[in-house]
């Protein structure tokens, strides 16, 4: 007698929801401001809070200037996180 086998039908691999993707990473030049950053990676310059907002606690640690005068304290070298 022959055995027969089931074909073992290739499954397709689900699709996984796009995760978001991590910020990206941006190191701070000499001459940087959050509003020059913000109108470089979101074409708008007024959204320079979302860059202060996604790295708060690092700007303020960095400099406690930052608390009087929120993203005005940046530094070259600094690395800024620039959430999508």
């Amino acid at each position: 007698t022959v055995s027969h086998r089931k074909k073992k039908q290739k499954k397709k691999p689900k699709k996984k929801r796009q995760a978001k993707s991590a910020p990206k990473v941006y190191p701070v030049k000499k001459g940087d401001t959050l509003w020059h950053i913000a109108g470089r990676f979101y074409g708008n310059s007024l959204q320079w809070r979302k860059i202060w907002n996604a790295n708060k606690k690092a700007m303020i640690k960095r400099s406690k200037r930052n608390i009087r005068q929120p993203g005005h304290w940046i530094f070259p070298g600094q690395k800024l996180k620039i959430p999508q």
